[in-house]
């Protein structure tokens, strides 16, 4: 088991919805980096006082055999359980419009990072991962 970091692109940088909202977007490449069952890798800063308003994935490229992935937070928040990676075109949510009881997101008062949670060994598949934010004071 391994903790790999793709910190080293820096913070995330917002892409503009409306005066509050951002979002960032990540896209990972499976055949380029090769995953371990096991493996969990940093993929995005969470500065303090971010919010997390909601977290997509969509899988662009099928893995071709039992693929899952976690999207977490270090410190424990599950935004995406067993996402599937065997599923070209497959997509995920954290904060379902179809249920009554939609999450709300979660606010960091302390810096953390956003994971993948490697399930599978992983060798083919291409997933983007977006996530929608705010940050909550001027001050980080």
């Amino acid at each position: 088991m391994a903790t790999i970091n793709f910190l080293k692109c820096g913070p995330p940088v917002p892409r503009t919805l409306d005066s509050a909202k951002a979002v960032h977007v990540m896209d990972i490449d499976f055949s380029v980096n090769n995953a371990t069952s096991g493996d969990t890798w940093q993929i995005m800063p969470i500065p303090k006082n971010m919010w997390i308003v909601d977290v997509f994935a969509y899988n662009t490229t099928a893995e071709g055999g039992t693929a899952t992935i976690n999207v977490l937070v270090t410190s424990g928040t599950t935004f995406l359980t067993s996402f599937n990676l065997n599923s070209a075109a497959g997509m995920g949510r954290y904060m379902n419009p179809t249920t009554t009881a939609a999450q709300t997101g979660q606010l960091y008062v302390a810096e953390d990072t956003l994971d993948l949670l490697i399930n599978n060994d992983l060798d083919a598949a291409e997933v983007r991962i977006v996530v929608e934010y705010l940050m909550t004071s001027a001050k980080q």
